[in-house]
């Protein structure tokens, strides 16, 4: 893996974990706005049409978490013996307010454009606002509070692998070093057992005195 791939690796990880964010965050605030107004807690129309598209942006989630696993994968994978890969200590730094941000516009554009395309589906259209629900800063909340939670909970995932990064690396990197290190390991204790024989030996503890059996 060249140098240029080990740099916008990250960025393309983070953009796949956004993506990830931003339909997560979109079904969870449907998902909320639905149960609200089946509920009757909340005012709106959620039930006067099929929700179609949950399934197809529920899809796309699963795509971009994949997508994100397997470009960590390829990067431990492509890690040269020896090294100690940080993609996910780099790929935190991009998790912060920015993502949140545009995450969040996304999720919101994302489920109008959900809404929009079941209504029109269902024969009508009610208004971009209506995918919010009654009380659309409620539904613009929902967005807000789902996709800093998504965030901070992908940050701390990162901040977790990287604190991992050093014996995932050693184990990847343990079939390629060879029996070099283990050989090295045999004779360093093979050396503290002799030596510790030697200090206990019978004429060490007891001297000149000691009896002729353990001499």
């Amino acid at each position: 893996m060249n140098r240029s791939s080990v740099h916008t690796l990250p960025q393309w990880l983070a953009a796949a974990a956004v993506a990830l964010i931003c339909c997560v965050s979109a079904l969870a605030t449907h998902g909320v706005l639905e149960f609200g107004q089946r509920s009757g807690v909340l005012q709106g129309d959620y039930d006067a049409h099929a929700h179609g598209m949950v399934l197809p942006v529920a899809l796309l989630a699963v795509v971009a978490g994949m997508t994100a696993l397997l470009l960590y994968v390829l990067h431990l994978l492509g890690a040269q013996p020896g090294a100690l890969p940080s993609i996910a200590r780099r790929s935190a730094a991009y998790f912060g307010w920015t993502s949140t941000s545009i995450a969040a516009g996304a999720a919101g554009l994302l489920l109008v454009g959900m809404e929009t395309a079941e209504q029109l589906a269902a024969g009508r259209f009610d208004g971009i606002v209506s995918a919010f629900g009654s009380q659309p800063i409620f539904g613009l909340l929902l967005i807000v509070l789902f996709s800093f939670a998504a965030n901070a909970a992908l940050r701390a995932c990162c901040h977790w692998i990287a604190a991992a990064h050093a014996r995932i690396a050693l184990a990847i990197a343990a079939p390629r070093a060879g029996n070099g290190g283990i050989i090295k390991a045999s004779s360093s204790r093979r050396t503290r057992i002799a030596q510790g024989a030697y200090d206990c030996g019978a004429s060490r503890v007891y001297g000149r005195r000691a009896p002729p059996v353990l001499g």
